[in-house]
C-alpha cells in the first residue's frame, strides 16, 4: 500500500486582494443604506433602523459592540434643553 498526501490550497478571489477590505465596505454599506433609510422616514425611526443596522453588524458580522458615548448623549440633550427653554419662557413671546 503506498500513502497519498494531498495539498489543500485556499483560493483566494480575483478582484479582490484581501476580504477584509471587502467586509469592511459591506459594513459600511449596511450602515449607510439604514441611516439613510432611517432618514428618509425620519423621526424615530432614524434611531430605530439605525439600531437594526447596529443588530445585523453584532450577530452577521460577530462584532463587539463599543461602549455607549454618554458625554456626546449628555451635550446632545443640553443643547436641545437649552433650545427648547427660550420657546417656553412667557417673556420670550413679545
Amino acid at each position: 500500500m503506498s500513502h497519498v498526501t494531498y495539498t489543500v490550497r485556499y483560493c483566494t478571489l480575483a478582484p479582490f486582494e484581501s476580504t477584509s477590505t471587502m467586509l469592511i465596505a459591506l459594513q459600511v454599506i449596511i450602515i449607510l443604506t439604514c441611516l439613510v433609510i432611517g432618514a428618509h422616514r425620519g423621526g424615530m425611526a432614524l434611531g430605530l433602523i439605525a439600531g437594526v443596522g447596529l443588530l445585523i453588524l453584532v450577530f452577521a458580522f460577530r462584532l463587539e459592540p463599543g461602549s455607549p458615548p454618554v458625554s456626546v448623549i449628555l451635550t446632545i440633550l443640553a443643547v436641545i434643553g437649552c433650545a427648547a427653554t427660550p420657546s417656553r419662557s412667557p417673556s420670550w413671546d413679545r
